[in-house]
């Protein structure tokens, strides 16, 4: 939600060109911008009228049998390999309860055919697990892999408007959960959003 219709559905296409392909999708939406969405046993909408976005994720939680769950919003860029870049360093770290990695800024053009071309500047190459890091600044950033039953077990994301998924692993770190870095770019931002959000948790 928060995007127009055509920006849905960009974001829903991002995640359908993905190289790894053991992933589910669950959109939320309201009727003002339901990205269409090829409806089969992977992929499902929920339309949630008027609500936050931490209330929105929450909605989708039930619906996610997924072991990871992660939140896509409308200034998060997915590169076709991202979901691969995340599950290689899973496979290497398997215990992980969180994976995360590097991001960039994304600038984004649609051609005449409506196709979306990104021109990627100021890498932000995240450093290895770093707790007081992450206690000082949302480092780990927004595509990022929680595993799900965690994600449950903590009642999901607070609504802490921009902080959400900052307090989300400060919650379950705090708790014990175990994080696993990938190297390199996993994702991009949007022109204009800063790599690391202005929040409070």
């Amino acid at each position: 939600a928060g995007q127009s219709p055509a920006a849905a559905e960009r974001s829903v296409s991002r995640v359908l060109a993905q190289t790894y392909d053991n992933w589910d999708l669950t959109v939320v939406s309201d009727t003002r911008a339901t990205p269409h969405v090829p409806r089969n046993r992977r992929q499902r909408i929920v339309v949630i009228e008027d609500s936050t976005p931490a209330a929105r994720v929450n909605a989708a939680l039930p619906r996610c049998d997924g072991d990871f769950v992660v939140v896509i919003g409308p200034d998060d860029v997915l590169y076709p390999g991202s979901f691969d870049a995340l599950a290689a360093a899973l496979s290497v770290n398997p215990d992980a309860d969180i994976v995360y990695g590097g991001d960039d800024i994304a600038v984004l053009v649609v051609d005449h055919q409506g196709v979306e071309h990104a021109a990627r500047r100021d890498p932000f190459f995240k450093p290895g697990w770093n707790p007081e890091l992450l206690h000082s600044m949302p480092y780990l950033g927004h595509v990022t892999w929680f595993r799900t039953s965690q994600v449950v077990a903590a009642d999901g994301l607070r609504d802490l408007p921009g902080g959400e998924l900052w307090d989300l692993a400060l919650r379950l770190t705090r708790g014990g959960a175990t994080v696993a870095h990938a190297e390199g770019i996993v994702a991009g931002r949007v022109t204009g959003v800063p790599p690391v959000p202005d929040a409070t948790a």
